[in-house]
This record gives structure tokens, C-alpha cells and sequence, in this order.
């Protein structure tokens, strides 16, 4: 399950420089400065970027999680079913993201399946037997904080206004809803987009 894409962008710089000597052609048309002064402007331009650094698991709660790198990572549910009862177990994790934005940015959370979707399964419901568990989402950075359910998420968006840095925490949360699982492999992707402001 990855849980980071990212979009960075490099620093440029430009120097041009005003040219020192001066020509017999620039004294015969007054272009000479007497003064004995040169002056040199320097001129730069730092690019927006945002730098992603892998994730940790800030809290776990019957799950584990794996960083990918900057990719991401894959949060492993350890048991998604009651053994006794194939209800829906709890479960909680929190990841923290170090991220630099040097400039205003965007963040968007999207989840592929909208939740956890057993594989080869549909958001119905068989008889009395679910195969598809929404998940609540949260995600807190520079003051801000941004809530939904991931049935519910065309897209959160977070609009920072300025520069940032530091942990960007996601935290993901399955509570105990009773619903009894049909068997089977569970996925969902939830991907997340620092894009740096032009």
C-alpha cells in the first residue's frame, strides 16, 4: 500500500554580469564611468520545490507498517477479522512524513478504492457478509487539519498558504462496526500529493 507520491522541482540560478572593461569605442562615446566605481547585480531565482523524506510509524494499534522509501509504504492489518466471530477488528496507525515545501502548496489525499476492497470484490454487500470497509482519514500539518471517510473522498485537500517544514502525520482508523467479512485479501491505496505552488 503506498502511501506518498510527491512532485519536487530543482533551484535555479541565473548570474549575468555587467561587463568591467571599458573600449576606446566606449570612451569615444562617453560610456565611461570616471568614477573609478563598477557596480555587479546579481540576480537568482529559487524554484518552489517540496522534499519528501520516508515515513515512520508514529502509533500502531493491530497493524504494522512498512516504509517504501520516499515512495511510501505498506501498512499490514495483523488480523482484519475476529477469528471466532469474521467481524471487523479495529485498527489504527499514524505515519509521520517529514516534508520541506519552500513555498505555498497543495496537499491531496485520495483513496483508490475508497476503502478496503477484497480482492476480485464490490462495495455490495452479500446477504448478511461485507467486502468492502471504509476507513476514516486525517491529516494534520502546519496548524492545519483535514478529516473525511475514505467512501467519501473525491479528494481532501489541504491549500497552505506559505512555506512549511516539518511531520506531516497521517493517520488512518477502522473502528468496530460489527460487520461480518466475507473471507478473502483486503487493499486499498491512499495516495498522497505534495505539490509545490508555482
Amino acid at each position: 500500500m503506498n502511501l506518498l507520491q510527491l512532485t519536487t522541482a530543482s533551484l535555479v540560478g541565473i548570474l549575468p554580469l555587467v561587463p568591467v572593461g571599458a573600449t576606446a569605442q566606449d570612451r569615444a562615446t562617453g560610456l565611461v564611468d570616471t568614477s573609478g566605481r563598477q557596480q555587479f547585480e546579481i540576480v537568482a531565482a529559487a524554484a518552489p520545490a517540496c522534499n519528501v523524506s520516508p515515513g515512520a510509524a508514529a502509533s500502531v494499534e493491530n497493524a504494522s507498517f512498512q516504509d517504501s522509501g520516499t515512495s511510501g509504504g505498506t501498512v499490514s492489518i495483523t488480523a482484519l477479522a475476529d477469528p471466532e466471530t469474521a467481524e471487523a477488528n479495529p485498527v489504527s496507525v499514524q505515519v509521520e512524513i517529514p516534508v520541506v515545501c519552500n513555498s505555498a502548496h497543495d496537499i491531496t489525499v485520495r483513496s483508490a478504492n475508497g476503502g478496503l476492497l477484497r480482492d476480485g470484490g464490490t462495495r455490495a454487500a452479500m446477504g448478511g457478509f461485507v467486502q468492502f470497509l471504509p476507513y476514516a482519514v486525517r491529516v494534520d500539518w502546519v496548524g492545519q487539519s483535514q478529516t473525511g471517510q475514505s467512501d467519501e473522498l473525491e479528494a481532501l485537500t489541504m491549500n497552505v498558504p506559505n512555506a512549511g517544514e516539518g511531520m506531516l502525520s497521517v493517520d488512518i482508523a477502522l473502528g468496530a462496526t460489527g460487520a461480518v467479512l466475507v473471507a478473502g485479501s483486503y487493499e486499498d491505496t491512499l495516495r498522497i500529493e505534495i505539490t509545490a505552488a508555482d
